[in-house]
């Protein structure tokens, strides 16, 4: 009998060697990435997103985790020239990072980086938005679905990443895991459950939460 998780890492390795190779402004994020150990999107979870942006056309992203920019940059380079992108960054070290990566990508006239906690910045936006990317503290995308859904159309996509976190939300006495495991074991319970989403879980990268505003 196989076991189960070297086949998954198999496929996952087949899958990510038949993506295209990532133009140089992601692979010099991705070297950011380890330089800085910082944790950026799998690389078939940022070419989802580029996907889902290419299909919604969107007029407006909101990004809640911007990091050194490279899933807003997945997004930026496959939104429309007359798609504004706002994104949030609580680290002005990280967020400087991430300003030079979007101009290197020409991206930073579409890009807005707010510096500040997600919490305190998410109801000063008052936009409307196509679709909104959450992938900042675990223990808080409760509240970031309950701040950012009203500001996002009907038919507008929700997305959010790590919520299978490695595996460990299905693990057996799940209250015995630590905090950010139980927090996304009730957030998946929350999003799935949600009166206002049509949602499902995808099992790319670390798991990504995909959903639709009823």
């Amino acid at each position: 009998m196989i076991d189960p998780i070297i086949l998954k890492e198999g496929i996952l390795n087949y899958v990510e060697n038949l993506l295209p190779k990532l133009p140089d402004c992601l692979e010099n994020i991705q070297e950011q990435g380890r330089k800085y150990n910082q944790p950026i999107v799998s690389k078939d979870a940022g070419y989802f997103m580029y996907i889902i942006t290419k299909i919604l056309k969107p007029k407006r992203i909101l990004e809640v985790g911007c990091n050194l920019g490279y899933s807003a940059t997945w997004l930026g380079l496959a939104m429309p020239q007359y798609c504004i992108l706002d994104t949030i960054e609580i680290d002005i070290n990280i967020a400087n990072k991430a300003e030079e990566n979007f101009k290197k990508s020409g991206l930073s006239d579409r890009i807005y980086i707010h510096i500040g906690k997600a919490l305190d910045i998410l109801p000063t936006l008052d936009n409307e938005y196509d679709m909104i990317f959450l992938d900042a503290v675990k223990s808080e995308y409760i509240d970031y679905l309950e701040i950012t859904l009203p500001k996002l159309r009907k038919g507008g996509v929700i997305l959010a990443d790590n919520v299978l976190w490695s595996g460990r939300v299905a693990l057996p006495d799940i209250h015995l895991q630590d905090k950010n495991t139980k927090f996304l074991h009730e957030f998946n319970k929350y999003f799935m459950n949600h009166e206002q989403i049509i949602g499902t879980i995808l099992t790319i990268g670390d798991g990504l939460a995909f959903g639709i505003k009823k």
